[in-house]
């Protein structure tokens, strides 16, 4: 289930008064905002949460700030909008830590009398995986999901941890039958989109920090079709999806992909590709069973194009969405002349090998590159210039025991540096003893300045992202605007 609450009940006496007599206060004497508490209850402690509940005679704002007090610049802020009753939630909260909060009522920005109460987060639950921060780690938060798949438990869980490695959020309300290949992504306001997992339950679902499934917004026959591996909500706010079709030829049938784009407000579906029309075409090869193996996909918004993994051919592929044509093929025996930095060409040996989290912004690819026949895995950028039909090398980096045959991801960090997120599963041999890892990378450099590393060789992780810390869990610790904000309304320690 999602995280529990702590229900803190406190009834407040508030109330805001404007003595609008010049003669009783003067003309620059301010309003004042009265406050008293009447008492406090406390309900079963959260592991991640509390929610206080506050009532309030009149009308006002409620300023809510939570102080960890073993690390003291930890203050979590919620503050609300003006009501008689509120009910205030503070999510990220670590946990089995003592807390003490203070409730500020607000009359427009005049402050009333504070309250504090002291409370305690519950105990963490024993299954969720442990990790260590190595180096000195940047603070926003990371949101991944996790399974322990070679123990032959696959509970499927969403995780959010700071840079230190302490989990901060977490939900395990997922179908028993879902797979790790789920894409999760983190959507702003508190809301997380996962979906995929190789299930009829796949669908997109948004979830938000308390839990709480909300609509979805799916196009009809969705609940029919297998997805997989990718669930991305594009910038103009449609949906992406992977999912498994039925491609043939003759009497000799295989598992291949389709393609959905929907509107999740209307459900209407603007585009659908089926990689049966590729088979058609000439373009993809007949095999059997999971012969293409689609893992990653994105859409170039600019070009009304789709760019997909597969990672069994070693391509990654272009697909005009509005003619329903495949227009390229990247990789070995593809449509691209591969070229190193220095313009010598590339072997055969240099192209991915299979191929997980990609990264796209319409001409630089990262690829997080398993290497399937190397025996090495590596991650590399490839620049690509549709005029020339070339795809130039612009770095690779890989290090000693590395090889992983499965999962792992790679994102732009904005800032010449990509975050790599090493996906291990202990019962695949490719590399035993190694764990699962989040770290970025400065290619130029071919520096890692620090890891959050799991703990547990049966830890396994697919993909990651990084969130700023300033959009998700209001924490002072990591964000500046939340120190500013407490300063101003006085409560800063």
């Amino acid at each position: 289930m999602g995280p529990r609450s702590l229900l803190l009940w406190l009834s407040l006496t508030a109330g805001c008064t404007d003595l609008d007599s010049s003669a009783t206060r003067g003309s620059d004497s301010p309003a004042t905002c009265a406050v008293s508490v009447e008492g406090a209850t406390a309900g079963e402690p959260g592991t991640h949460a509390v929610t206080v509940h506050t009532d309030l005679s009149a009308a006002a704002a409620l300023a809510v700030a939570c102080t960890r007090l073993d690390t003291p610049s930890e203050v979590h802020l919620v503050e609300t909008a003006e009501a008689v009753e509120h009910a205030v939630t503070l999510f990220g909260l670590a946990a089995d830590l003592a807390y003490d909060c203070t409730l500020l009522p607000l009359c427009g920005d005049t402050p009333g009398e504070s309250a504090t109460l002291a409370l305690r987060t519950a105990p963490q639950p024993s299954e969720v995986p442990t990790l260590t921060a190595n180096g000195a780690v940047e603070g926003p938060y990371f949101l991944f999901n996790h399974e322990t798949p070679c123990t032959g438990q696959q509970p499927h869980r969403l995780f959010i941890v700071d840079a230190v490695g302490t989990l901060r959020w977490h939900h395990d309300d997922l179908p028993d039958d879902v797979s790790i290949g789920t894409a999760v992504q983190y959507l702003g306001d508190g809301r997380v989109l996962w979906g995929g997992g190789k299930s009829l339950q796949g669908t997109p679902h948004v979830i938000d920090l308390a839990g709480t499934v909300l609509d979805p917004g799916n196009f009809e026959g969705s609940e029919d079709l297998v997805f997989h591996h990718e669930a991305r909500m594009l910038d103009d706010g449609r949906v992406l999806t992977l999912a498994e079709s039925e491609n043939g030829r003759g009497d000799r049938t295989w598992t291949g992909f389709q393609i959905h784009v929907h509107d999740p407000a209307t459900g209407v579906v603007s585009h659908h590709y089926d990689s049966q029309q590729a088979v058609d075409a000439g373009l993809l090869p007949p095999g059997a069973g999971d012969v293409y193996h689609a893992n990653w996909a994105d859409v170039d918004l600019d070009r009304g194009w789709a760019v997909v993994s597969l990672c069994s051919q070693g391509w990654i592929v272009g697909i005009d969405l509005e003619a329903g044509e495949l227009l390229w093929r990247l990789g070995a025996g593809g449509d691209f002349a591969g070229l190193d930095a220095d313009g010598s060409p590339l072997d055969e040996d240099d192209w991915p090998q299979c191929q997980h989290g990609l990264a796209w912004d319409g001409q630089r690819l990262l690829v997080y590159d398993n290497g399937h026949q190397r025996g090495a895995t590596r991650v590399l950028a490839l620049d690509l210039d549709f005029d020339s039909w070339t795809a130039t090398r612009a770095w690779r980096w890989t290090e000693a025991d590395f090889f992983e045959s499965a999962m792992g991801d790679v994102d732009d960090l904005g800032d010449g540096r990509v975050l790599v997120t090493r996906g291990h599963a202990e019962c695949l041999d490719t590399s035993p003893g190694q764990v699962s890892a989040v770290f970025p990378l400065d290619p130029a450099q071919g520096d890692v300045a620090w890891r959050l590393e799991f703990q547990s060789v049966q830890d396994t992780v697919y993909r990651s992202e990084r969130i700023d810390a300033c959009d998700v869990l209001a924490n002072a610790r990591f964000c500046p605007q939340v120190a500013d904000r407490l300063a101003t309304l006085g409560l800063a320690r």
